[in-house]
């Protein structure tokens, strides 16, 4: 499918969840397909409709607001956000892509739960594919976010190389989430700037997801994907391994 007729049917609400929360991870990185999106929505002004399914889907409570973008300069879409209300803002903010400040998370959550809730619109969806110079842009600026290089050689993990990479914050930490498919799979590798306490890795399963966390360096580190747990274990391990 072009992208005319990706963005086409998010315009009229015809893409399924899937589909739809991927285009918006492509939105969020891609200004050219942004502002293509908004000349197609220029002329079709029931852009908000596209986005109803979604927000009805995705856990939009626990989301909301608690994972910020972190992109400079603005994207080309961002002066149109105002017109994004209802269902439409509340599918973007499930989505990570903020209009606008509202509540703090619980105390009772972190980082990890909140991209844990970020990954289940990923659990039968892949990451959407960048093209290799721009990932290796991305991974670039993403690496100056979090204080540490980045790069598809250091971060081509147990047989599997990057798709995607993300800059978004939580609670004003850069937080970097590199994408990876396996198959059926996305698999998640998470980098937080937060100044954590050195910690050994802890596995811990949330319904379909299995996710690993440690820290190191004043930085947390999550791999997360509903693969088998072994799966992500072990791509867990080798990530340790290869950042080390």
């Amino acid at each position: 499918m072009t992208d005319d007729a990706l963005l086409t049917g998010l315009i009229d609400g015809e893409l399924d969840p899937a589909e739809a929360a991927a285009l918006q991870l492509r939105l969020a990185t891609e200004p050219q397909l942004a502002e293509r999106l908004a000349q197609l929505k220029a002329a079709q002004p029931d852009f908000r409709a596209a986005f109803a399914a979604l927000a009805e889907s995705a856990p939009v409570e626990r989301l909301r607001a608690r994972l910020d973008p972190h992109l400079a300069p603005a994207a080309p879409w961002a002066s149109r956000r105002q017109a994004l209300v209802g269902g439409a803002a509340a599918a973007l903010l499930a989505l990570g892509v903020v209009l606008g400040r509202v509540s703090a998370p619980e105390k009772s959550e972190d980082w990890r739960e909140t991209v844990s809730d970020y990954m289940n619109l990923y659990v039968d969806a892949a990451f959407p594919a960048t093209p290799p110079d721009r990932l290796a842009q991305t991974l670039t600026a993403l690496g100056q976010k979090i204080g540490r290089p980045l790069d598809p050689s250091i971060l081509a993990i147990d047989g599997l190389t990057p798709q995607f990479a993300a800059a978004l914050s939580y609670q004003g930490a850069s937080l970097a989430e590199i994408g990876y498919q396996e198959g059926d799979f996305a698999i998640a590798l998470c980098i937080i700037k937060n100044g954590e306490a050195d910690a050994p890795p802890s596995a811990t399963q949330s319904g379909r997801l299995t996710r690993v966390a440690w820290s190191s360096g004043g930085r947390g580190y999550m791999a997360i994907g509903a693969a088998s747990p072994s799966r992500i274990e072990g791509f867990a391990r080798a990530a340790r391994s290869r950042l080390n």
